[in-house]
């Protein structure tokens, strides 16, 4: 029981932390955000901060790994049977019901969600081994998938920054049209790409 309790208490300090982190992230950039101003909007110490967190990046990062985690486990077990425009659908219908969260965890400088989701990477990738693409298709099936997926991460960044006035069908439905052949050819990074080694962002 006592463990239940503890895990409880965890739970609850952590989420009060990240809580309060996001509602100072809404109102100032995360480089303008102190571990005491955390600490006071979330009425902890920093002793307790620390127990958790290492900074206000740190947190940032550990609230887009959860949500990630989140949106991985609504993704559809069989892909072939799911169109590219029901997946963006249902990925940006729920950032448009958790539009507070999405627009103070993507318009940052700092984010790399968007990236993580749509190039299904771990982390910001700013270097690869050139062994693993001496092919030359394995090059332009690379190049190909980051040009596309990254402008749809910034398509969908300019989308929150609007307020979201498309519907999240209607937004879907413009940038499958953007894609080669309607993103019904591109190219499946778990299997016609090399994994690309991770790297950690220079904070």
């Amino acid at each position: 029981m006592a463990g239940i309790k503890n895990n409880r208490r965890t739970k609850y300090t952590i989420d009060a932390i990240e809580t309060a982190f996001l509602h100072l992230l809404r109102q100032n950039p995360i480089d303008k955000i102190t571990v005491t101003e955390i600490c006071q909007e979330a009425d902890v110490n920093r002793g307790t901060f620390y127990r958790y967190f290492k900074d206000p990046y740190d947190c940032l990062d550990q609230i887009q790994s959860k949500f990630f985690n989140e949106l991985l486990k609504k993704r559809p077990k069989n892909k072939e049977d799911v169109s590219v425009k029901e997946v963006l659908t249902s990925v940006l219908t729920i950032f448009k019901q958790n539009a507070d969260l999405m627009k103070a965890l993507l318009l940052n400088d700092q984010s790399f969600l968007l990236e993580r989701l749509f190039l299904s990477q771990d982390h910001l990738v700013d270097q690869i081994d050139p062994k693993s693409l001496q092919n030359p298709n394995k090059r332009q099936a690379f190049y190909a998938q980051t040009f596309y997926m990254s402008g749809t991460a910034n398509i969908v960044r300019g989308w929150l920054a609007l307020d979201m006035p498309e519907a999240p069908a209607d937004l879907a439905d413009y940038i499958v049209n953007l894609l080669p052949d309607k993103g019904r050819h591109l190219p499946d990074v778990d299997h016609d790409l090399p994994k690309l080694p991770p790297t950690f962002r220079k904070l």
